[in-house]
């Protein structure tokens, strides 16, 4: 008898089986991932058709070089708009100094105006304590007081026209900047929104993915980030379609969106309020659980797992079968987001070597 203890047989993936199949599903995996503008998108789109394509898995070099000059298309034209995003903010600041400039020049007019009001009641009094003072010593010569009155009275006409000739082009001078200014700030303003909203439609989608509405990769990995940081029960189940390729191949394109759009569906109203989900590469979602053990979050992914297999799917008066294979990993202490998937990757792929509708636990 034979006095070897069995031990537990870990799963693992050999891919110096299956290099070429590896690579077209990387390449895949990569167009997918890639946040190309939209005018690249075409040319995407047809790569992964000639992918899919493939029958013996070898990869043209055509194809590789196609996605390598989009890619670099795509850095250099993400470049360009980084330096034009940076003259248009240093074209702002420079407009925003040049408002503070007219502001400070309207003040200081104002002031002027304040002082030369100033000035003018100063002379009025002057010329109002002189009329008193000659008529007092006018006494009863009418002419003398009437003499006193009207020159009294002409200096204080004259300045008063001055004053308001003065003020006048104060206050026109004041009217014209005030008005350009309101002209630039609803320049910026308006231009401050758009550059507000290409921001956001940037932002999205990297954080969003546009066909199943569920988060993206950069904001799953923040997300995981920040839950590995809390210290709290964290458990990954990484999703994998069964047989997409063959979904998109038999049945095209537009059903293989239609199964990610029910996937993630079924993924998200089955999942409770403190739960995550994400689109993770062309077929795959992961999703965070709060959970303590992979025991705990098996019982869900098994739930979520029948829910799917049950969906009824028609394309083109054809049914559809839907099933997904799931790799489970629990965080350990000190985890980075890196480690934890690459436990749940490897979960995955050895519940996919058990066939469709598997789950598998990483040790």
């Amino acid at each position: 008898m034979s006095d070897k203890v069995p031990t537990k047989q870990k799963h693992t993936h050999d891919f110096s089986s299956d290099k070429a199949s590896s690579l077209v599903a990387a390449l895949e995996y990569m167009i997918d991932g890639f946040q190309a503008p939209a005018e690249y998108r075409p040319q995407l789109f047809a790569l992964k058709q000639q992918l899919s394509a493939l029958s013996d898995h070898s990869v043209p070099a055509s194809i590789i070089q196609g996605i390598a000059d989009i890619a670099v298309a795509a850095q250099r034209q993400f470049l360009e708009l980084q330096g034009q995003n940076e003259l248009r903010i240093s074209q702002l600041e420079a407009e925003v100094e040049e408002m503070t400039r007219s502001l400070q020049n309207a003040d200081q007019q104002s002031q002027a105006s304040y002082q030369a009001a100033q000035k003018v009641g100063n002379t009025l009094e002057r010329q109002i304590e002189d009329m008193e003072s000659r008529i007092r010593r006018g006494g009863g010569n009418d002419n003398s007081l009437k003499s006193a009155v009207q020159q009294s009275i002409s200096i204080v006409k004259a300045r008063l026209e001055d004053y308001q000739e003065q003020g006048g082009q104060q206050f026109s001078q004041m009217s014209s900047q005030m008005q350009a200014l309101s002209g630039k700030l609803t320049e910026i303003g308006s231009w401050a929104g758009e550059f507000r909203q290409a921001l956001q439609v940037s932002q999205l989608q990297l954080q969003e993915d546009a066909l199943t509405g569920v988060a993206g990769r950069v904001t799953f990995e923040s997300e995981l980030a920040q839950r590995l940081a809390d210290e709290n029960g964290v458990v990954l189940i990484l999703w994998d379609v069964d047989k997409f390729r063959d979904i998109n191949q038999h049945y095209g394109r537009e059903a293989g969106d239609r199964t990610l759009q029910l996937v993630s569906g079924i993924l998200q109203r089955r999942l409770r309020e403190n739960d995550f989900i994400a689109r993770y590469g062309r077929d795959r979602f992961v999703v965070i659980l709060n959970e303590s053990s992979s025991d705990a979050a098996r019982d869900v992914a098994e739930r979520l797992q029948a829910a799917i297999a049950e969906a009824e799917f028609h394309s083109h008066g054809r049914p559809v079968s839907l099933s997904v294979c799931g790799g489970i990993a629990a965080a350990r202490e000190g985890d980075a987001v890196a480690e934890l998937l690459n436990r749940a990757t490897e979960a995955l792929l050895g519940a996919k070597q058990q066939g469709i509708n598997s789950l598998d636990a990483a040790d």
